[in-house]
């Protein structure tokens, strides 16, 4: 990605990942190009790439809820063009191979947690895998341990919390590292409650051995009802200073649409997550991460929404649960980025290209490309549209971007949503 001077903004340049928004074209005026020499070389991450970086959780053990039409939640997933979902791996549940069945019938695979508390024993963790090689290894994209086990939602921060974490994420790391039929499989590191954890707590993992029993390392990046780059980069470079050289996994993103709710994450209305929407997977995979949000069905709250962890839902439910559910206008946004992302086949990497972006200085451009050679850039202004605290628009007018290429130069308008030209 670059900004508005054609530089590149982080040190990520080469792990690029763009995507596509809704208004592919609009106003774009054609003019005769600068030379070459004269514009930074920018290389296009794979469209295809930016489909897998792209999860949604869902709740597969949760069989009294919305969950347990499980063809139902699957199939909206693969419908929306995404290819993969995280959530528990029960193995003590017959619905589990249901799913692992449905996974493998719509090509979709599972990031699976395989912890449920930090009390775990080992030998459970290591049944749960062995069950994992046995039946869905051709599913399982990632397996993952403890979720925030420096927090407790019912008593607050945990006291001596790192122990078990280190002892459960060697237990799952060797398991995995011993059986063939788990090859291939990533290995991912616990997320820490996002609100509570310092830069110390991560250094103290490190410093007894974490790196050393996992790929790559995940947390929890809510943007509170804000821009979706909301304190990202502070996290990120958080954990890139105390774990360095593994990637870092975004496990968890979203915005509740609790907007009757007095306490808790900041709510938005639904337009404004459906707007948020496309730029926090571009957000997100412009600094190497994968994401997944949080998560795919709402828990029923009566028409009030004023529970905040009952509305972060991509699809609204109603008491009883069941289908069809009403797909929010985030789905649709979402489905249109990924659908017009796909591109299928081996994996490639793009030939680089020139390019520069300016205009206002909240720009931002992304470039994707696909197999056949198209370029596409992605253009938004990172700005709030809305007012959490005082629940409010906010006005983002657009601007004229200038996109400049060795062929030409195009002229866009764009506002906070993320606006695609072919190049």
């Amino acid at each position: 990605m670059t900004d508005a001077n054609g530089s590149a903004r982080s040190p990520y340049a080469s792990r690029r990942i763009a995507l596509l928004g809704a208004a592919a074209g609009a106003g774009v005026l054609a003019a005769p190009g600068p030379a070459a020499a004269a514009l930074p070389l920018v290389r296009p991450m794979s469209s295809a790439a930016v489909v897998g970086a792209f999860g949604v959780n869902a709740r597969p053990n949760f069989l009294r809820s919305g969950y347990r039409f499980y063809k139902q939640w699957m199939g909206a997933i693969a419908d929306m063009g995404a290819t993969s979902f995280r959530g528990l791996y029960a193995p003590g549940l017959p619905r589990t191979l249901e799913v692992v069945a449905e996974a493998r019938r719509l090509g979709l695979t599972w990031d699976m947690v395989v912890v449920q508390g930090r009390g775990t024993s080992s030998e459970k963790i290591r049944r749960t895998l062995r069950h994992i090689a046995a039946n869905a290894a051709d599913v399982c994209s990632s397996v993952k341990g403890l979720n925030e086990p420096n927090y407790d939602r019912g008593t607050g921060p945990v006291a001596n919390w790192e122990t078990d974490t280190l002892r459960i994420q060697r237990v799952i790391w060797d398991t995995v590292q011993a059986d063939p039929r788990l090859a291939g499989v990533t290995v991912v590191g616990p997320t820490l409650q996002d609100n509570t954890a310092v830069r110390a707590d991560y250094q103290r993992l490190a410093d007894r051995g974490l790196l050393r029993t996992m790929d790559v390392g995940a947390i929890h990046r809510y943007p509170g009802g804000s821009y979706p780059d909301h304190l990202m980069d502070d996290r990120l470079s958080m954990l890139r200073r105390t774990w360095p050289g593994k990637p870092i996994w975004i496990a968890e993103t979203g915005y509740t649409n609790a907007v009757a709710s007095r306490s808790g994450p900041r709510a938005v209305p639904e337009s404004v997550a459906a707007a948020y929407g496309p730029s926090a997977l571009l957000e997100a995979v412009d600094r190497g991460c994968r994401t997944a949000f949080f998560e795919m069905l709402d828990d029923p709250d009566a028409g009030a929404k004023d529970h905040p962890e009952a509305n972060f839902g991509l699809f609204a439910t109603r008491t009883g649960d069941g289908p069809p559910w009403r797909a929010k206008p985030i789905v649709a946004s979402l489905r249109t980025l990924l659908t017009s992302l796909a591109d299928p086949g081996p994996a490639h990497t793009p030939a680089p290209i020139r390019f520069r972006v300016s205009g206002s200085s909240d720009l931002r451009a992304t470039l994707t490309a696909k197999r056949d050679g198209t370029v596409t850039a992605h253009v938004r202004r990172a700005r709030d549209c809305y007012d959490s605290s005082a629940r409010r628009a906010i006005a983002v007018p657009t601007v004229r971007a200038k996109l400049e290429t060795a062929g030409g130069v195009r002229y866009v308008e764009v506002d906070h949503r993320v606006t695609s030209v072919r190049l």
